[in-house]
């Protein structure tokens, strides 16, 4: 009976080890693809707030100048867009620096988006000149200050994922290590036991007698 039940300890151990590699290995694969993942949705969205920045600075340029044709309500539009997606990459990034970061980056848009009220009634006012210099002046460094801040976050999240990456792998191995190591003393002990010697005989004495 003690041996029966050494016998079945030994395999559930084995089985175990096996159990845990195999599930290291899985979750280390999902921990990744969803790192991944995030990392493209964080890097398309601040493309996309670069992308939609560049096109409120040269809109507000174009239409404090003569003979423009911008209409000044797509400007006020794209830069609550801005605004908008830059508070949800709050909830995407991983790093403290972004953190702080995104907070200047969130204060440069709401003085951009303050600029561009006076700069509006500077121009229903008539006073196209004094809107064009509190674009050019207060404006174009708000669009600097929100353009490198949206530059150090994708630097600063490209950083963190490398390292989380890195953490996911090195924990998958070290997982992995163990329940090798595991599974191939108990392997050992498997096959050093007396018991085990016995149960080879056992099965050779039963082969001769069926043939």
């Amino acid at each position: 009976m003690r041996s029966r039940g050494w016998r079945f300890l030994v395999l559930v151990l084995m089985l175990a080890s096996g159990a845990v590699a195999a599930w290291s290995s899985w979750n280390t694969s999902r921990q990744i693809a969803q790192l991944d993942r995030s990392q493209r949705d964080l890097t398309d969205r601040i493309d996309g707030l670069l992308a939609t920045l560049d096109t409120v600075s040269s809109a507000q340029q174009a239409y404090v100048t003569p003979s423009s044709g911008q209409d000044p309500a797509r400007v006020t539009e794209l830069i609550g867009q801005i605004r908008q997606n830059t508070d949800r990459l709050r909830t995407q990034v991983r790093s403290i620096e972004s953190g702080r970061v995104l907070q200047a980056v969130a204060a440069a848009a709401a003085t951009l988006n303050d600029v561009e009220t006076r700069a509006q009634e500077h121009i229903r006012s008539g006073q196209d000149f004094m809107a064009a210099d509190l674009i050019f002046s207060d404006g174009r460094a708000a669009d600097e200050a929100i353009a490198s801040g949206l530059r150090m976050i994708r630097a600063a999240e490209v950083d963190a994922y490398s390292t989380s990456r890195a953490d996911a792998l090195d924990s998958s191995w070290t997982i992995g290590a163990a329940s090798q190591s595991c599974g191939s003393s108990v392997r050992f002990f498997w096959y050093a036991c007396p018991h085990h010697s016995f149960l080879r005989s056992t099965l050779r004495s039963r082969q001769r007698s069926r043939s």
